[in-house]
């Protein structure tokens, strides 16, 4: 008698043990911070936790009253249902996206991880139910912005074909190939970085949906993504940014050259008021101007296209041969060459020019600092300046660590042919 009462001591101990577990589990699903869902093959559900209550806003009394379909907000929902439960029946498992109805008439987006089991005779399903509105917010976020970049593509595309027409019927830029190549090129430093932060975003948000696949998501985790959201979009408008900016410097060498006129000019009176106007490029530099330019030496030319030959000269001074050198200085000495012409010497005690480059100085797009500062335009507008419009000629003379000089000879008379526009004076 002793040793049954034991044993059944024993087994009212397990099986108390066996309901407080059972207990323990009920109560763990019950609280779980995943929604989740049982239903029969008829649809009907036979148990939600507190989660699936809470993002539909029924009771649990309610939602047991009900079918999936009746939660579906889709027209079709009955023979979605049907076909849904026979994928699922053959699959054992499946994962799929779809909407559920909440009790106040919106619609949530989920994400359904369902499974088939069956128990006492009968078919079951359970389903895994992730509010999924967040991701879907960013997937529309992230469309918008590529819609934008594409638009924002399509919008620089069209002033850049405009300006390229300008400087083909003004025909003071020739090579119109190594243009096209070089401003792809140089436009292909922002854009290219605006799609890799795209791709990168893109990436961000799969990384974000896998989080939220894989289990409850941290607080930590959204403002990781929403932090990464906000440096994607700095970094596209900073790009964009800078595309527009080149596109505008390409369009406005186009309309300068239509716009420029002809005038007889004082040559030292012209380059003191060009030196003032660059004041502001040396300040805080070490660089200094000097001229040794006589007074009366006049001109019957172009005024505008010396001045923006002799600034693209000083800004590559400034860019390329003052580049890590603390102090510097820029001559410009004029004198007669003869009757009908000048020279215009421009020279500085920079870094000089490299063997190795100093035949390719003029060629279209062509910088040793390309994606900072340097566009590789400057001094191949300033050498068909000289020579088409001004109708002289510029030559440069430099050597690695002694300076760099550029030699401007240019008639008294610029040529008739050379007026743009046909202007008369």
């Amino acid at each position: 008698m002793k040793r049954r009462a034991a044993e059944s001591a024993r087994a009212g101990r397990a099986l108390r043990a066996s309901e407080e577990r059972l207990q323990l589990t009920r109560f763990a699903i019950d609280r779980a911070s995943l929604a989740i869902a049982w239903a029969r093959a008829d649809g009907r559900y036979l148990y939600a936790n507190r989660e699936m209550c809470r993002i539909l806003g029924y009771r649990r009394e309610e939602l047991l009253q009900m079918r999936v379909v009746d939660v579906d907000p889709r027209p079709d929902a009955e023979t979605r249902w049907q076909a849904h439960w026979q994928t699922l029946r053959a699959a054992g498992s499946l994962t799929s996206e779809s909407e559920r109805r909440r009790k106040d008439g919106s619609t949530l987006p989920v994400e359904l991880s369902a499974s088939h089991f069956e128990y006492g005779g009968e078919a079951y399903s359970i389903a895994f139910v992730r509010d999924i509105s967040e991701r879907k917010r960013a997937e529309a976020e992230l469309q918008k912005h590529r819609q934008h970049l594409e638009t924002l593509v399509g919008e620089r595309t069209a002033e850049l074909r405009q300006a390229m027409r300008q400087l083909v019927q003004s025909e003071k830029l020739a090579a119109l190939g190594h243009l096209v190549a070089g401003v792809a090129h140089e436009l292909n430093t922002p854009l290219g970085n605006a799609r890799v932060v795209a791709g990168a975003l893109a990436e961000q948000v799969e990384e974000f949906a896998h989080a939220c696949e894989s289990g409850p998501l941290r607080r930590s985790q959204l403002a990781a993504f929403v932090g990464r959201c906000q440096e994607a979009a700095r970094l596209l408008d900073r790009n964009t940014a800078r595309a527009a900016e080149l596109i505008s410097q390409f369009k406005q060498v186009a309309i300068d050259q239509a716009s420029i006129r002809r005038r007889v000019f004082d040559l030292r009176q012209t380059v003191e008021q060009l030196v003032a106007s660059l004041r502001p490029q040396f300040k805080g530099r070490q660089q200094r101007v000097e001229l040794d330019i006589p007074a009366g030496l006049q001109l019957d030319s172009y005024p505008s296209p010396l001045e923006q030959v002799l600034t693209n000269l000083v800004s590559n001074s400034l860019l390329h041969g003052f580049d890590g050198v603390d102090r510097g200085l820029i001559r410009l000495a004029a004198s007669a060459v003869d009757d009908g012409h000048i020279r215009l010497c421009y020279s500085d005690d920079g870094k000089g020019i490299a063997d190795s480059i100093r035949d390719r100085i003029f060629d279209p797009f062509f910088t040793t600092r390309l994606g900072s500062g340097g566009s590789g335009l400057g001094l191949y507008i300033s050498h068909n300046l000289v020579s088409s419009v001004l109708g002289g000629t510029l030559a440069v003379d430099g050597q690695p660590g002694q300076g760099v000089r550029f030699d401007i000879v240019l008639p008294k008379v610029a040529p008739a042919a050379s007026r743009p526009g046909g202007d008369s004076h």
